[in-house]
């Protein structure tokens, strides 16, 4: 793009130098050359300005590993972490009683798909939002004992599958089945190019401020408490 800018450059300065060339040339001439200008002008700016509004989650300025600049959930009085990050378990779980807003909490391309838990058993959707290589994990959980219609519900209630997001962007809702206690979501950050499919503590991909208020969060009810076991905070 650079050697054609330039070559884009360099006819718009020959063609307006025609200016300064005689008038004697014939008028067949001089109108063809006159209209390499207009051309010229019209098309380098088009193919050789620099567009900084590219910010597409998929662009060329979106991030290679997470960026987890918000909070998923909206108010902190709405949820607890329910579960922290351990080897046996890993992601970070919050849960909640009544129906909230999910947001992303990184900018990626969402997706996506109905899941049934045998070990609990439960029907879930799990969903993650692609980065590069890597992948942050979501998964929206109605309840302990979820029937398939019920995670349809939840599935229905989510964004569309495919679609860009950026951190903030509401995701959808986490749904609370009839019956159920509370409902769970959980997140953490994994490599999609691995087949053990395991999964990090998202703190350390968390920015100081998100890291803070999940921070908070957990030691509102576990003081002093850490979120991920192999980290201190």
């Amino acid at each position: 793009m650079l050697r054609r800018c330039r070559r884009f450059q360099a006819s718009f300065h020959r063609a307006a130098a025609i200016r300064l060339l005689p008038a004697r040339l014939p008028q067949r001439t001089l109108r063809l050359l006159r209209t390499a200008v207009v051309t010229a002008a019209l098309v380098f700016p088009a193919s050789c300005r620099h567009d900084d509004s590219n910010t597409s989650p998929t662009g060329p300025t979106a991030p290679s590993v997470p960026e987890l600049t918000s909070t998923s959930y909206v108010a902190a009085d709405d949820v607890w972490i329910s579960a922290r990050y351990t080897p046996e378990h890993q992601g970070i779980d919050l849960s909640a009683r009544k129906d909230i807003p999910i947001r992303a909490m990184g900018r990626g391309v969402f997706r996506k798909k109905m899941y049934y838990h045998p070990g609990v058993p439960r029907w879930q959707v799990n969903a993650d939002i692609i980065v590069g290589d890597y992948a942050i994990a979501c998964l929206f959980e109605s309840g302990d004992s979820v029937t398939q219609a019920q995670a349809v519900t939840q599935f229905d209630l989510l964004a569309t599958d495919g679609m860009p997001v950026s951190a903030g962007d509401l995701l959808g809702t986490l749904y609370l089945a009839p019956g159920q206690e509370h409902s769970m979501f959980h997140f953490g950050v994994y490599k999609t190019t691995t087949t053990t499919g395991q999964a990090e503590c998202p703190m350390p991909y968390c920015s100081p401020e998100v890291r803070a208020a999940l921070l908070d969060l957990y030691r509102r009810d576990n003081p002093g408490g850490q979120i991920c076991f192999d980290h201190t905070y």
